[in-house]
């Protein structure tokens, strides 16, 4: 599976690292490139941009500081039928500004 990884902190790269070792091939994208450079050692491709990222992927996993930033890259960006998870306290948020934007189109499972 191609899976994307926005927001390569600590968690991002562990995720990313972990994806790898699975055979998952991982691109990553941080609003820091620096921040993505723990991922790359790890085997994970670079995308250029939030847009580059979501378009040659499958799965795009959302690691962002919050609801604003998943707001501004990813909420414009998402493609029918492919997988987005966000992961942070301000999931609600995000999930609530995205039907807010997309009536329909979202469906969750929330974990708390």
């Amino acid at each position: 599976m191609k899976i994307g990884i926005a927001g390569t902190g600590r968690m991002g790269s562990a995720i990313a690292r972990r994806l790898i070792e699975r055979g998952h091939a991982v691109t990553v994208w941080n609003r820091s490139p620096e921040k993505t450079k723990a991922a790359q050692a790890a085997g994970a491709q670079l995308a250029a941009t939030a847009a580059a990222l979501v378009v040659g992927c499958e799965t795009i996993v959302t690691i962002l500081t919050n609801a604003a930033a998943c707001a501004s890259q990813f909420f414009h960006r998402c493609r029918a039928g492919a997988i987005t998870l966000y992961i942070g306290i301000h999931i609600t948020e995000c999930r609530q500004q995205l039907h807010a934007l997309r009536p329909g189109a979202v469906d969750n499972l929330h974990v708390s």
